[in-house]
């Protein structure tokens, strides 16, 4: 599912000159113009992009509760930054994981239908497309990814949107990446790919790609990171 941005420069262009004649001749100070040493941004969204994972802990102690099982919010909460939402269940309740997950993805998907992003997510992915970059998205979720960006008027901002429909294996497999290097040109010498969880980052090395660790809360270290961040506006900042 391809999310093309169109910039009409012609009409623009009209606008600044109309806009021009009718201003005043004044002096305007010189701003200098900051240049990005990276062209494409790949982002995981879930705990990246979008305040998503305290309502995850929420569903997955509904679920562990069916189940007659317990566990503090901490304990889920590290399973779910340290591994994947599969491997939390296996660690929890071992071989009914796969009952596990089908009654948590049916509790957990309603109550994500409008998360939050992070502060400055906005600002981030607009400044990475005004100086001519790229952002791509790589998702273990669904298509409600896409109303995630939609809702928060955010879709403009993405060249393509990988989703589980897509099919692809699961990263830290560096096959979304690779899709993406062959279909849309991305270079990896000049690609950053950001996440929050180690598998994002495992998945970023297994491409030869730079991996930026999303920490907000310094909770998770990946010493195979290449550069760790505690607000998504130090990624534009990295050399």
């Amino acid at each position: 599912m391809s999310h093309a941005i169109y910039l009409p420069e012609a009409r623009l262009q009209v606008a600044l000159r109309t806009a021009t004649r009718l201003l005043p001749l004044v002096a305007r100070p010189k701003t200098r113009r900051i240049f990005m040493n990276y062209k494409y941004y790949i982002w995981d969204i879930g705990g990246t992009l979008f305040d998503t994972l305290s309502t995850s802990v929420r569903a997955f102690q509904q679920t562990l509760a069916i189940f007659q099982l317990s566990a503090s919010d901490e304990a889920i909460y590290e399973q779910l930054k340290k591994t994947s939402t599969g491997e939390a269940a296996k660690f929890f309740v071992g071989n009914l994981a796969e009952d596990f997950l089908q009654k948590y993805h049916e509790i957990e998907r309603p109550m994500q239908e409008n998360p939050l992003s992070f502060q400055d997510t906005a600002e981030v992915l607009k400044s990475v497309v005004e100086k001519g970059g790229k952002n791509y998205i790589i998702s273990h979720r669904d298509l409600q990814v896409v109303d995630f960006l939609e809702n928060a008027h955010l879709i403009e901002y993405f060249s393509y949107v990988i989703t589980s429909n897509d099919h692809f294996a699961r990263k830290p497999n560096p096959e979304s990446v690779d899709y993406l290097v062959d279909r849309f040109g991305v270079e990896r010498e000049k690609a950053l790919m950001i996440g929050d969880r180690e598998l994002d980052i495992l998945a970023a090395k297994n491409a030869n790609v730079k991996a930026v660790l999303f920490s907000p809360d310094g909770f998770l270290q990946v010493p195979e990171a290449d550069f760790t961040v505690k607000s998504l506006s130090e990624v534009l900042k990295i050399e």
